[in-house]
Order: structure tokens, then sequence, then C-alpha cells
């Protein structure tokens, strides 16, 4: 397998219905979706497991000539979290995308949204 696109859903002034929203399957090589960099595009994880997962949000930048450190978010068992406002400087790949990485994927859906402005 390969890291797989997610298409980023536009949340508009009608909004989106959390009910009918499209999440997708965590994917075991990880995801990547495009960031424009604005801070109005956010990620949100379901962990229907029973143990806890980590999503990986891998960093590109440096500063004073040191490696920043990938962001590691802990979704609980049973939990929804929801993370946003990334800033391109830091998190987007030469293409214009984010990679995040799941430390495990059964029982796990995501979803990646944007505020229309």
């Amino acid at each position: 397998m390969a890291r797989v696109p997610v298409t980023v859903q536009e949340v508009g002034a009608a909004g989106l219905s959390l009910a009918s929203d499209a999440m997708d399957a965590a994917n075991a090589d990880g995801a990547s979706f495009a960031n424009d960099g604005d801070k109005r595009t956010f990620l949100m994880c379901k962990n229907s497991s029973g143990a806890p997962i980590t999503l990986t949000l891998r960093t590109t930048a440096t500063r004073d000539d040191l490696a920043v450190a990938d962001r590691a978010i802990t979704v609980a068992a049973g939990a929804r979290v929801i993370r946003g406002g990334f800033n391109a400087s830091l998190y987007n790949q030469p293409d214009g995308t984010i990679y995040v990485d799941f430390s495990a994927v059964a029982s796990v859906t995501f979803g990646v949204y944007r505020l229309a402005g």
C-alpha cells in the first residue's frame, strides 16, 4: 500500500452534518491532504477501538539547524479529536500536502475539513 491522498471537505455557511460526513478508514501507510496554509483546515479522527492510538503529523521545518519534531496526538479509546490551523511552513511537504500517520488503524476513521471563506 501507499500513503492515501484524502479529499478536504468544505464546511460552508450551511454547515456539514457530522452524522453524514464522509470519514475515511485509517490506512496503515498513512494519508496526505492538501493544506493551503490559511489555517482554516482541520483534521478530525475518531478512534472506535478499545485502545488509544497516536496520530503523527510529519513536520518539514528546521529551526536553528534543528529539525522540528513531528507532532504526536493521542486519541483515547472511544474518543474523537480535532486538530487544525496547520502552519504551512511547519507541516507542508514540497507538494503542499500534510502527511499524517496512524499507530493503529482498526476501527479508526478520520476526515479533513476546511472552513469556507
